[in-house]
């Protein structure tokens, strides 16, 4: 009867789960000044009627022990394709109690370069500010 409960359980009262890459990955360590670093990615995104895919490429600067600078550059493959808005990223890591606990903040500015009429972009200089914590229990 156990038996029995716990597959009824797991087959019709759990909602299907699904998982996605998040939309903003970063931690809190910054690059060390004058060393850089470049990232690449590629991402997918179908919404049942278009297949997009997108090349990123993000060249990080370490400006200061712990404040660093980003261009980060994404361009679609797919058509249409072209260059999407480029992002200009400025890090600061300003708390580190151990090297369980952080705390960093990031602006980013983001140019209005891509075609919102293509698909490529909003069109729109948009700016924001992300809290990126670091904890370990």
């Amino acid at each position: 009867m156990k038996l029995f409960l716990v597959f009824f359980i797991l087959l019709f009262l759990l909602a299907p789960v699904f998982a996605a890459v998040p939309l903003v990955t970063d931690t809190v360590y910054t690059v060390a000044p004058k060393r850089s670093e470049i990232d690449a990615g590629l991402g997918t995104t179908n919404t049942h009627t278009v297949l997009t895919n997108a090349v990123g490429l993000v060249f990080r600067h370490g400006i200061l022990p712990h404040f660093d600078l980003a261009v980060a550059v994404p361009y679609t493959i797919s058509a249409p394709a072209g260059l999407n808005d480029i992002y200009l990223h400025a890090k600061y890591h300003f708390w580190q109690r151990d090297d369980h606990d952080g705390l960093a903040a990031r602006l980013d500015f983001k140019f209005n370069n891509g075609n919102q009429y293509q698909g490529l972009g909003s069109g729109d200089n948009d700016c924001r500010l992300l809290f990126i914590p670091k904890q370990f229990y």
